[in-house]
């Protein structure tokens, strides 16, 4: 490296530094034109070119999490590729690279929905793993950003081995690093997700007591001005929030809400967590109305769900749930005040939830058949029959076949009922269309089965290697299913 390049990044780092301790863009902004001198100061074939590149993909990484410019984010992928390929596999260097990369690559699929955005950070960060040495400063981070990893595909496929091990690794991340270190709490905080997110789908009651517990540890170990500490908050809201569902002493709940609201009010406007930070805050708000016909509590509920609906872009991955709650909302006052403009909207919004492509199918199934449920429950025998149809015709993709056949076959046990409802209402308006979505409803597999030797055999006639290829990574599949800082988490 040249003395100017030196130089340059000497100053880079400076400023990286006094963003991390302001929040101020035009400092991280700064950092990233020196680091971007850095490299053309540089000769092509410099042995710290990875490093510089690494450089500037992190610095651009760090601006994507607090302004969601997606370029910034496609540019720190590219950067990070082409750091990789100037290392060799034994280089000392080669895993910060990977687990940047890991990290990148999570922040694509949380922003897009591709599933092997996710299956390439996995890969990824399982590499940084196993590249970084027990003892290394380094390794609890890289632990902690698979387990994130993990608890995301978890999320997507509903596969317990994945959310099992992000709690694993999550808690060797946490045993490695000592009480002092700042950043303890984020691994808390990602630890107690991990656990409350499994205690959701196994009912395990330690795993939501621990999960409470690191979250207040978290918040606790979170000083204020922080910029953490919002995440941290929202982590908080929603364990205590399933501690009130456990338990239902409502003391949980309003602890809940102070928290989400806390969270909401330390983010600003343009910061891409916003929505989800608003999202929770409006389920925690239709809860406690419920619970006693609040109507305040309703109405500010629709208005938080509604303020993260409009924060998110067309087609983005997490506006469904958005807008499901937003429809739940809708629902709930529909039911306590008998407006009919609520039931208007309540069927609108789960109607969009259907539409939005990029989403997870479940997320999406789920939102179609509520459309069914409370159409019927309206009369509204068409309106029915659309969202029940759309709900069957997810059902595939929501035991997608390249899952093992065992965990498709639990996916699909949690929608049994589905398709009977579907029939009993199309027959109302089609008998014909109530034949078919019974039908289609009861053979998923076995569709899934005759399309997966339809098309391989096709593919086997005019190219047989690439053929013979596509069942391997097809049998890889259903093994391998089985930020601030850019080594960081959320």
């Amino acid at each position: 490296m040249t003395s100017s390049a030196r130089r340059s990044r000497s100053a880079a780092i400076k400023k990286l530094h006094e963003y991390q301790s302001t929040g101020d863009l035009a400092d991280l902004g700064a950092a990233i034109s020196l680091f971007r001198r850095v490299i053309n100061e540089m000769p092509a074939p410099d042995a710290g070119r990875a490093q510089a590149l690494g450089d500037l993909a992190a610095a651009l990484q760090l601006r994507f999490a607090d302004s969601g410019r997606a370029t910034d984010l496609e540019t720190a992928i590219a950067t990070t590729r082409d750091a990789i390929t100037l290392l060799s596999e034994n280089q000392p260097g080669l895993p910060l690279h990977l687990s940047n990369l890991g990290n990148a690559l999570r922040m694509r699929y949380e922003a897009s929905g591709r599933l092997l955005d996710l299956e390439e950070a996995i890969s990824a960060a399982r590499r940084a793993v196993t590249g970084t040495d027990l003892h290394h400063g380094s390794r609890a981070r890289r632990l902690s950003n698979l387990a994130f990893a993990l608890r995301l595909r978890f999320e997507r496929t509903g596969l317990l081995r994945d959310v099992d091990e992000a709690v694993e690794v999550g808690g060797q991340a946490l045993d490695l690093t000592p009480h002092d270190d700042p950043t303890r709490a984020r691994l808390q905080s990602n630890l107690g997700v991990a656990l409350r997110e499994r205690y959701e789908h196994v009912g395990e009651p330690a795993d939501l007591r621990t999960a409470v517990e690191l979250a207040m540890q978290a918040v606790a170990g979170t000083p204020l001005g922080q910029p953490d500490r919002a995440g941290m908050l929202s982590n908080l809201a929603l364990a205590l929030y399933h501690q009130y569902e456990s338990c239902r002493q409502e003391e949980n709940l309003d602890r809940a809400i102070t928290a989400a609201r806390a969270a909401l009010a330390l983010t600003p406007g343009d910061h891409p967590d916003r929505s989800m930070y608003a999202l929770n805050l409006a389920v925690l708000l239709r809860a406690r109305a419920a619970a006693s016909d609040n109507g305040v509590d309703l109405d500010e509920a629709i208005a938080s769900a509604r303020h993260a609906v409009a924060l998110l872009p067309e087609n983005h991955p997490d506006l469904p749930a958005s807008l499901s709650v937003l429809g739940r909302a809708h629902r709930l006052r529909y039911h306590l005040l008998h407006d009919s403009a609520d039931a208007r909207d309540a069927i609108d919004a789960r109607r969009k939830a259907v539409a939005v492509p990029t989403a997870p199918p479940v997320i999406r199934a789920l939102a179609a058949r509520a459309q069914g449920e409370w159409a019927m429950e309206d009369q509204d025998f068409d309106t029915g029959r659309e969202g029940y149809a759309a709900a069957v015709g997810l059902l595939a993709e929501v035991a997608w076949h390249g899952l093992e056949r065992s965990a498709r076959e639990v996916h699909l046990a949690r929608w049994r009922g589905l398709a009977e409802d579907a029939a009993a209402c199309a027959l109302r308006v089609s008998p014909q269309q109530a034949v078919e979505l019974l039908e289609q409803g009861r053979t998923v597999l076995w569709t899934q089965r005759l399309i997966h030797r339809t098309d391989l055999y096709h593919l086997s006639q005019k190219a047989p290697d690439l053929a013979y290829r596509l069942d391997e990574i097809r049998g890889e599949l259903d093994h391998a299913i089985t930020p601030r800082d850019p080594e960081f988490d959320r």
